[in-house]
This record gives C-alpha cells, sequence and structure tokens, in this order.
C-alpha cells in the first residue's frame, strides 16, 4: 500500500430498523444538520434518474474533522442494495471507493463502512509519512461522532424531540407583524416588548430570560446595521440567543450551527433586497428551517418560500414602495402565519426522505 492509500472499516451497532438507518444514511443534503461535526456543506450536482434508487447521483461534499483542514471531494453512488446499503465512488482531495452496508439483527442494525481510499490533497499527500497516522486517527474520530450523532437523529427521526415545538402559529404571527411595525414606526419599547413575546411564545422562554434573549438579538441587530460590521460578534449575540432557545425550548438544534445559519440568513437578506431572483434565499432559509426546526428540506422549504414572501412585504415597506400600506402590514401576518403553520404542520409527520445516494 502507497504511503497515502488509506483502508479503514468501521464498524457500528445501533438499535433500529434497516428502513430507519437507509432513509437516514441515503440522505446527503441531511448530513450537515446531524452530523455537524464533519459536514459542513453538502450540495447535489447531477440528480439520479428516478426510479434508479440513487444511483448516478453526484453529490458534493465540503468537511472537516477535529484536525485544522477541510477536504472537498464529490461522490458519485455506483449501486444501491436498498435497504441494505449502498456503494460510493469519491475524487476531489481524496479518491476511493467507499461501501456501506446494513445488517438487521433483532432490535440492531450492524452498520459497515469499508473506506477505501488515497489522499490526494497536496498537503497530506506530499507529507504522508508525517501525516499518515494522524489522518487515521482523524477518521477515527470522524466515524466515532457520526456514530453519536446517527444514535440522536434515529430520536428526531421517530418524533421524541420535535413534539416539544408547541407554539401557536396565528399569535406568534401576530407578535412578530406588530414587531415590525413598531420597528418602521420608530416605537423602539414597543419592539422590544414583541421580540420579547417572540422569545416567550416560540421557545418558550420564561420573561426575564426572554428579556435577555431580545437583549442578545437587539445587539447583533445593532451590530449588522454598521456600516462596517463585525461579523463575529454578530454571531457571538445570535449564538447566544439559540443556546437560551435551546435550553428551554426542549429541542435539540445545534445553536452554533443555527447561528451561523441565521448569520447567512441575514446576509443573503441584505443582499438580495429589491432583486427578483430570490432562489439563493429560500434555499439559505430552507437551510436554517431544516436544521432548527429538525426537518428535511422537503418539509422545509414550504416555510422558508413563505418566509421570503414576508420579508420581501417588509422590505417594501420599510423602502415604502408599497402603495397600499394597511394591505401590506396585512399580507405581512398572513406570509408569517403560513410560514409558522407549516412548521407547525410539518414538525409532527414522520419524515419521508427520498434516496439521495
Amino acid at each position: 500500500m502507497a504511503t497515502s492509500d488509506y483502508h479503514f472499516i468501521t464498524r457500528w451497532r445501533i438499535e433500529g430498523t434497516l428502513d430507519e438507518i437507509n432513509n437516514i444514511l441515503n440522505n446527503a443534503l441531511d448530513l450537515p444538520r446531524w452530523w455537524p461535526s464533519v459536514y459542513l456543506a453538502v450540495k447535489i450536482l447531477e440528480p439520479a434518474a428516478p426510479g434508479s434508487g440513487g444511483v448516478g447521483q453526484v453529490v458534493g461534499l465540503y468537511t472537516k474533522g477535529w484536525l485544522p483542514y477541510t477536504l472537498k471531494w464529490n461522490f458519485k453512488v455506483t449501486e444501491s442494495r436498498h435497504p441494505y446499503g449502498f456503494t460510493l465512488v469519491a475524487e476531489g482531495d481524496f479518491v476511493g471507493r467507499g461501501i456501506w452496508t446494513f445488517e438487521q439483527e433483532g432490535n440492531f442494525v450492524n452498520i459497515t463502512y469499508d473506506w477505501k481510499i488515497r489522499a490526494d490533497k497536496p498537503l497530506l499527500r506530499n507529507f504522508s509519512w508525517l501525516f499518515k497516522p494522524i489522518f487515521s486517527a482523524n477518521h477515527k474520530w470522524a466515524m466515532r461522532q457520526g456514530e453519536q450523532s446517527l444514535k440522536q437523529e434515529l430520536l428526531r427521526y421517530r418524533g421524541a424531540s420535535r413534539r416539544k415545538i408547541t407554539f401557536v402559529p396565528g399569535q406568534l404571527a401576530d407578535y412578530e407583524a406588530k414587531g415590525w411595525e413598531a420597528y418602521y414606526q420608530h416605537n423602539w419599547l414597543k419592539f422590544f416588548w414583541l421580540i420579547t413575546q417572540v422569545g416567550k411564545q416560540q421557545f418558550k422562554l420564561p420573561l426575564w430570560r426572554a428579556f435577555q434573549a431580545a437583549y442578545y438579538i437587539a445587539r447583533a441587530s445593532a451590530e449588522w446595521a454598521k456600516k462596517v460590521n463585525r461579523p463575529e460578534m454578530v454571531l457571538a449575540y445570535i449564538t447566544r440567543y439559540y443556546r437560551l432557545a435551546r435550553r428551554y425550548s426542549g429541542m435539540s438544534f445545534d445553536p452554533n450551527i443555527v447561528a451561523e445559519l441565521e448569520e447567512a440568513y441575514w446576509d443573503v437578506h441584505r443582499r438580495l433586497v429589491g432583486k427578483p431572483d430570490k432562489t439563493e434565499f429560500i434555499e439559505t432559509l430552507t437551510r436554517l428551517h431544516s436544521a432548527l426546526f429538525e426537518l428535511t428540506p422537503e418539509q422545509a422549504r414550504p416555510s422558508a418560500n413563505a418566509r421570503v414572501l414576508a420579508n420581501n412585504t417588509i422590505d417594501e415597506i420599510i423602502r415604502k414602495e408599497t402603495t397600499d400600506l394597511n394591505k401590506s402590514w396585512a399580507d405581512l401576518r398572513s406570509y408569517l402565519y403560513e410560514c409558522y403553520s407549516s412548521i407547525k404542520e410539518e414538525v409532527g409527520k414522520p419524515r419521508e426522505v427520498s434516496p439521495v445516494s
């Protein structure tokens, strides 16, 4: 075996069913949400043909481990043995093939991942004599993280944590729409109070914690509004907000990941104000809603679409482009209600995942 060649065999034994394991591991787009310690970003480069079981699909990935380097690579599904596993070939910063195998044994599924690759990233290839044991340790760490993350994802998949989302869509839409109206009227005290109510309603925060959360969002917004802002400070305050939200809501999202997606939402909103193509905006919000409310992208997209319509309406009001202000406020409330109602409906549904690999 060449010094830059690696062969890893990982074995997990996890309580569950073949269908559960197959559906979760087959949905590549969901990997950054439930296995965030490794998968930073995933994109479908070429879709599979209908009825192929995912064969032919090409997926682009941006990944990391505990070491301070990242890897960009693609994989193509070459074989589907649904629900018993699938085979992929990889190219990019490393080249090779991976074989997932699932076997039901009583109430458990025995999972084997046979990963045979050659590291083509220049740093790893040129200094393989030094990095080989470190790269091997990094891979083993990543797979241990995957095993624990998969166990947690199975709980979410079965709906154990999503049942704790209890907000009332109409009430939440009213608070937020009135909050934007207070912002438009520069009634800052009322605006802050309504932000507090949104936190109480959406994440079940006690009143004093809702005040604290509102303060964090206000500080993040004030920094964001500056012509030259400090993104790291914005992210820090948003992260504090979501840490409080997770603590009291009973939800199990990762506050660091959700905060990064929230900041990305703010960024794309600002960049696309007044532009007709909102595709990037919708996709960014889909990822945010997916991570926050533990939904598949398919489940999260309707609420993301409604949220974009709400933001478009806010932009028209703030920029004084509306010809009927009362109608615009009513439309805003309607879009927000549609957004929260969609989330409320989808969180109670079992996941319907179409094979991605």
